[in-house]
């Protein structure tokens, strides 16, 4: 039953009307887990000073809104009672409404874009469903950076350049690619927790859907095929349809800056492997070496009608079932 029911959490925080949509219906949502579940505690960073100098590129993203919803750190753990054996880290791309910033979104392309959270409101559906079917041999992270990508006086601009969590210097080439500004300094921040895996879940790119359609893009590093093969089997099996696409060396290459005073710039000068760049852009925030999946769930996460679909909710709890059978014996 909790598999069943399990992406209704999702679901009902992404239909969640605009209007009355904020950072705290996240952290309302993550409280009522660790109040409800057994081993699970909860962490919310809501003073932006901190936030401005420890996650400088996620405060860009929310300097918009500063006075009308500002940002929220969300950590949710989950810790089984007997031997942890597997830490893994969901990282979910909380942008609780995306004007597109100054380079704002023309017309009927803001539409929708209350469920520019849905990354968010996935892994704290996962983490519910865990909790309640209470997995073994797993400790379970959650990680949502979230903010509004809004328009005020304060708001970041293009041209900017600015720090992140990892230490690259990033250029902002547009305001209308933020989410992947508040990814890369989370999973900068959940190699802080030494995770054997971390999955980044986000509707990232309109790229992504023009490649795969209501799929889920499921990419990685180079090295880590296996990996996404395992995930792309359980995905299947659970009915959430994944098709791969391969991050190249090309793709790393293209988000590099052209100026001296950055590292990397978060959107490129050219039109093609859209998705593939948005990845190799937050898997910067990754150490070398760290297991990472990235599922770009922006064709699936809303049906025709317009209604959120829970996309990647059941894909990602099963394989994460999938893990501890593997571990449920004897070390």
């Amino acid at each position: 039953n909790s598999m069943a029911g399990a992406p209704g959490l999702a679901r009902d925080l992404v239909n969640t009307p605009a209007n009355i949509k904020r950072t705290d219906h996240l952290v309302a949502a993550a409280r009522r887990i660790a109040q409800e579940q057994t081993g699970v505690q909860l962490s919310v960073v809501e003073d932006t000073g901190w936030i401005e100098q420890n996650m400088p590129c996620f405060f860009q993203v929310a300097r918009g809104s500063l006075q009308a919803d500002p940002p929220k750190w969300i950590h949710l753990k989950y810790a089984p009672s007997g031997e942890v054996r597997r830490r893994i880290i969901l990282v979910g791309k909380s942008v609780i409404f995306d004007t597109g910033g100054y380079q704002v979104k023309p017309d009927q392309f803001m539409n929708t874009m209350k469920a520019d959270m849905t990354g968010g409101a996935t892994v704290l559906a996962v983490m519910q469903s865990l909790a309640e079917l209470r997995i073994p041999h797993l400790e379970v992270h959650a990680m949502l950076a979230a903010t509004p990508n809004m328009i005020d006086s304060n708001a970041m601009t293009p041209d900017a350049i600015v720090n992140t969590t990892c230490g690259k210097k990033v250029e902002i080439r547009h305001t209308d690619a933020e989410g992947r500004l508040t990814l890369i300094d989370a999973v900068a921040m959940a190699m802080k927790e030494n995770p054997d895996l971390t999955f980044t879940v986000a509707t990232l790119t309109g790229a992504a859907t023009r490649a795969v359609g209501d799929r889920i893009a499921l990419m990685s590093p180079p090295g880590f095929e296996t990996l996404r093969n395992e995930f792309g089997t359980a995905a299947e099996e659970a009915g959430d349809p994944v098709q791969t696409l391969d991050v190249l060396e090309d793709d790393y290459e293209a988000i590099k800056s052209k100026l001296d005073a950055a590292d990397i710039c978060n959107s490129t000068r050219g039109r093609s492997r859209g998705a593939q760049s948005a990845a190799a852009f937050v898997f910067n925030g990754a150490q070398d070496g760290n297991p990472i999946l990235h599922l770009d769930i922006a064709g699936g996460d809303m049906s025709d009608d317009e209604k959120a679909t829970g996309i990647a909710v059941r894909a990602i709890l099963l394989y994460l079932l999938n893990i501890a059978a593997k571990h449920d014996t004897p070390a």
